[in-house]
């Protein structure tokens, strides 16, 4: 199998996404020019790009005015990403449609002029299709997508710890049901809209701390992954909430996936 040449990290936010795409760090795969430095919450980095998540900002920002009110409001801030950086916790319908302008398409283009890519921003469960429409007739068949998950109640306990303690955050509250809600639809984009073709891998984030896990991952891209990132002693949260009947039905359909990969 050829190595991938345009490859895209999805999944929720704190779910493993970093992990997975700091996997590919050495691989020489672009994956931006302005990256966010490490930090108490993503000690080995995050692996993501000021620009690509600026143009995903905007993508996102696009069609919320359709499904919000702005007097939403939970807690001390506004439930619905309002400043830069917060459009990783919006609730985005599954019918929302993105629409893209001359100057997007353009932004996703320079992107792409930097040749090969490893691309990772959870809000790629949202904007995805806009990317996808701007690649290369060149790239179209090494082009492949995976999507990581994690039990939900530990992602939703990372958030809300995310919510409380991030600065540019500071504007923002979530409540228990909210962060579910972001983190089923974000899965339910994933599955029901963009995993309908292409080449995909569904993985858990446990399996990414393990060679068998690491194996299927190599395997797929056709890339060797760097196994010195993985350490099990930042899996450290611990959940204090029960996920919903229709959250936990989706991560039951998550984890087939995975099963089937």
């Amino acid at each position: 199998m050829n190595a991938c040449r345009r490859l895209f990290i999805l999944g929720s936010g704190r779910s493993g996404t970093s992990l997975l795409a700091g996997l590919f760090r050495q691989t020489g795969l672009f994956m931006g020019s302005s990256a966010y430095l490490a930090s108490p919450s993503n000690p080995t980095g995050y692996y993501e790009d000021r620009e690509i998540n600026s143009i995903n900002e905007q993508l996102i920002k696009s069609v919320l005015p359709h499904f919000t009110r702005i007097n939403d409001v939970c807690g001390n801030g506004w439930d619905y990403p309002a400043s830069h950086g917060q459009c990783w916790l919006a609730r985005v319908p599954i019918d929302a449609a993105f629409t893209t302008s001359e100057e997007v398409d353009n932004r996703i283009d320079q992107v792409y002029s930097n040749g090969p890519t490893c691309l990772k921003d959870p809000r790629f469960s949202y904007t995805l299709q806009s990317w996808r429409s701007r690649i290369e007739n060149k790239y179209a068949e090494s082009t492949a997508f995976i999507c990581v998950f994690r039990h939900p109640s530990v992602v939703i306990e990372s958030i809300l710890k995310e919510v409380r303690t991030a600065s540019y955050l500071r504007t923002f509250a979530m409540s228990v049901k909210q962060a579910y809600d972001c983190w089923l639809l974000q899965y339910l984009h994933i599955l029901r809209l963009h995993a309908v073709n292409g080449r995909w891998l569904f993985v858990k984030y446990d399996d990414l701390l393990d060679n068998s896990g690491l194996d299927k991952v190599e395997h797929f891209t056709g890339l060797l992954v760097d196994r010195t990132l993985p350490q099990r002693r930042f899996n450290r949260t611990t959940p204090s909430s029960v996920a919903p009947p229709d959250v936990t039905n989706l991560y039951e359909e998550l984890l087939a996936r995975a099963d089937a990969s």
